[in-house]
């Protein structure tokens, strides 16, 4: 986290269980830049001690915007997640919008990597699947034929 600092225990009215991290002050904003690119990542949110929005924006590693979104938080825990399905994420940045006390903090930070199925992997699964019902279909139509004990064909002649 760049420009970051512990806020300590549990803070005042934040209604938070363990050490939270947060801005060096209320008119800096929060940035967690990973060193290398992730595709998912979720924490706690507070916006301080009043409630209010939180406007987190995600960037790819090379600082282009991958997408905003601001959430309604209360005071205390507010969790956000999201797995890019786009591109590698390489910061988040958080900005309270509190008018009377923007600030923020985040704790339980968790990120990573994950692998999204492609849409023509998706498609041979299905295909797969659909042969495997058809044979079975065919196997419960072989117990009907079996029963017959002879089949004749008549000539016309």
């Amino acid at each position: 986290m760049s420009w970051a600092r512990d806020l300590g225990p549990p803070q005042q009215n934040w209604d938070n269980s363990s050490k939270i991290f947060g801005p060096n002050n209320s008119l800096a904003t929060l940035n967690v830049t990973f060193t290398t690119g992730v595709s998912a990542v979720g924490f706690d949110a507070f916006p301080g001690p009043l409630p209010g929005n939180i406007a987190i924006s995600l960037f790819d590693p090379s600082n282009d915007l991958l997408g905003r979104s601001i959430i309604p938080a209360s005071v205390g825990a507010n969790f956000f997640g999201v797995v890019s399905t786009t591109g590698l994420i390489g910061r988040v940045n958080i900005e309270g919008q509190t008018e009377l006390a923007p600030f923020e903090a985040i704790d339980n930070l968790a990120f990573g990597t994950t692998s999204v199925p492609e849409p023509s992997l998706l498609l041979l699964l299905a295909v797969g699947l659909a042969i495997i019902v058809g044979l079975g279909v065919l196997r419960s139509c072989d117990i009907v034929v079996k029963g017959a004990t002879q089949l004749r064909v008549r000539d016309s002649a």
